[in-house]
């Protein structure tokens, strides 16, 4: 059986993918932090096609995010896709973001992609397999910046590099 994690799979593109994810036939860990009803509704459809479990937690939080990574080796001994979706947005003008708005967006998309990139590298490097997909901002591999964006682009960027590094420690 092959496993995959979407983080923010409760709606959106990140319901998408785990939906996507179980028709190739993954059986599907549906992350969610507070939208328990939503992230029910996304496994509801991938068992439509599959098979699948939800998984809580705060990827801010370390406790949490080793809970789910202790389930998915104990429980699955393998993981062959983590999907990093997770990242909250910010909309408002450089004078009206305040350094807690641009650290909650800057920690919601690069150390929740960076902390399960931490805990996936070893069950994967145990296999000899794995995949990393991480989500950017159309426009952050070009420093393309859009009015009232610059927290959010910031922190793509940075999820860009670290994933370019990454690509290449792991090729």
């Amino acid at each position: 059986m092959k496993i995959a994690l979407v983080t923010g799979a409760a709606k959106g593109l990140g319901r998408a993918i785990a939906v996507a994810l179980a028709k190739e036939g993954y059986h599907v860990l549906v992350h969610y932090r507070k939208s328990k009803e939503d992230a029910e509704e996304t496994l509801a459809q991938v068992k439509q096609y599959g098979s699948g479990t939800l998984a809580q937690g705060d990827l801010l939080n370390a406790e949490d995010i080793a809970a789910i990574f202790a389930t998915i080796r104990n429980l699955y001994h393998r993981l062959d896709v983590l999907v990093n979706i997770v990242g909250d947005f910010h909309f408002a003008a450089m004078q009206h973001t305040t350094v807690q708005d641009l650290d909650a967006v800057y920690c919601s998309n690069v150390l929740t992609m960076f902390s399960c990139v931490q805990e996936a590298l070893p069950i994967m490097h145990s296999q000899d397999f794995g995949k990393i997909i991480t989500f950017g901002a159309a426009g952050c591999d070009r420093l393309m910046l859009r009015e009232k964006t610059t927290p959010y682009y910031a922190a793509k960027s940075t999820v860009l590099s670290l994933t370019k590094v990454l690509a290449g420690e792991e090729m």
